[in-house]
């Protein structure tokens, strides 16, 4: 449908400059009889003969000429769009017009979308089929590897940039992790919607797909910078994980991306580095949620009294002060999975220099089950953190008055210290 939506314009306009050629060439034929019978015309009103033409005109000639006063000799129609003018149907791949127009369209405010319209191309499956070895030239050459691959593509009032990081070992990650296939995580990308992520101080911006199975974050440049170093051995880690059928918390990253555009018919544009990451609480019905990371620094946030207690995520301060009501009791078997996944994680990530990351636990609202995941870890210790932790320790050693209180920000052996035992104490045995 969408194929000849497309190429009904163009066929309207081939169908109109054969009538006007034919009609043109008509009115020369008849211009020209009209000449050599004028004479004889004469002749014959002066024998008081009838005129009979010698060229009648026939049917099919009748409705072009018919046709020829109702539609314009030489403007040619164009058939607006029938989407909203932020839905691009792609005419247009690496600059070149395609011949067979893609069903997949592109929301400039759903980014997913535009990684959707990548990773259906054949030139993904294409660049997948291809061994590294065999790539004469590097994908993305600011990064001098062949290890991504970008697409430019466009409609006919917006062009679009999409870069797919690591795309051969996300890939086979998916191909792991994900038992339904890449089908259905490509249905799930296909659209998303805005998410206003409750508890957040970045100020990213978050998307969630419409079915709720990923989660879409905007990466900081530290972040982005960050990942692309970590990137192989988070691969190694997580196959081994996977081998050995070895528990990990850490929340799956599915994807990272480059996307953006510009758009005439909107005009507006955007550019931003994003991951796709799995929702932890996907199909589950939490009652309350909270962010962990083992410090009670600025931990602490007010509960809404007008918003729902599933879309507000609470602090360490939070669970602490509720404890001695509602405690969160696992039982002896659970905890130590679950510490000796937390261990086995955050010793992994303490050796990429990772830390500030968080443990999201979410309480089920009927069954009472506990579901945690480790978050945000992709953020090295670098110089701005360094510098925030020395600021922090300055404010939180009681200089400025007030009570003495751990920063937030440690290095990240410290940190992975007090996020164990902080872990430890968060989650109590269930009493004989």
């Amino acid at each position: 449908v969408l194929q000849n939506l497309y190429s009904s314009a163009t066929s309207l306009r081939s169908y109109k400059k054969s009538t006007n050629t034919s009609i043109e060439s008509e009115h020369h034929q008849g211009g020209a009889n009209h000449h050599n019978q004028l004479a004889p015309a004469k002749k014959q009103d002066n024998h008081h003969t009838p005129v009979q033409d010698s060229n009648p005109t026939t049917k099919g000639e009748t409705v072009k000429k018919f046709i020829s006063t109702i539609l314009p000799g030489e403007r040619e129609e164009i058939i607006s769009s029938p989407f909203p003018p932020s839905l691009h149907l792609i005419n247009n791949v690496a600059c070149n017009p395609q011949e067979k127009i893609s069903a997949n369209l592109v929301n400039e405010c759903e980014p997913s979308s535009m990684i959707h319209y990548l990773l259906c191309s054949d030139e993904h499956k294409n660049f997948l089929a291809t061994a590294p070895e065999q790539i004469q030239k590097p994908a993305v050459t600011e990064e001098g590897n062949n290890q991504h691959l970008e697409l430019q593509f466009g409609s006919d009032s917006a062009k679009f940039y999409c870069c797919s990081y690591f795309s051969r070992e996300f890939a086979a990650l998916r191909e792991d992790i994900f038992p339904d296939g890449e089908q259905k995580f490509l249905a799930s990308i296909s659209t998303c919607r805005r998410w206003e992520a409750l508890g957040g101080k970045s100020g990213l911006y978050f998307f969630k797909t419409r079915d709720e199975r990923f989660i879409l974050k905007q990466m900081s440049r530290f972040e982005f910078q960050s990942f692309t170093e970590f990137a192989p051995n988070y691969f190694k880690y997580i196959k081994q994980c996977l081998e050995n059928d070895t528990k990990t918390l850490l929340g799956k990253i599915v994807g990272v991306y480059k996307v953006g555009y510009k758009s005439e018919a909107t005009k507006t544009g955007l550019k931003m580095d994003l991951l796709i990451m799995e929702n932890l609480f996907f199909n589950k019905d939490i009652q309350k949620s909270y962010d962990l990371k083992g410090s009670v620094s600025n931990r602490l946030t007010t509960e809404g009294k007008n918003v729902a207690a599933t879309a507000q995520v609470l602090l360490d301060e939070n669970l602490l002060q509720g404890a001695c009501e509602s405690p969160l009791y696992v039982n002896a078997s659970d905890k130590d999975l679950l510490m000796e996944a937390i261990n086995r994680d955050t010793a992994f990530l303490s050796m990429q220099y990772m830390m500030d990351y968080s443990l999201l636990a979410g309480v089920c609202r009927n069954t009472g089950e506990l579901v945690v995941g480790i978050i945000d870890y992709i953020r090295t210790f670098t110089w701005d953190k360094k510098l925030e932790m020395m600021i922090k320790s300055v404010r939180s050693n009681g200089v400025f008055g007030g009570a003495v209180k751990t920063p937030t920000v440690q290095n990240p052996e410290l940190y992975r210290k007090r996020f164990v035992d902080a872990m430890t104490n968060y989650f109590p045995l269930v009493p004989d």
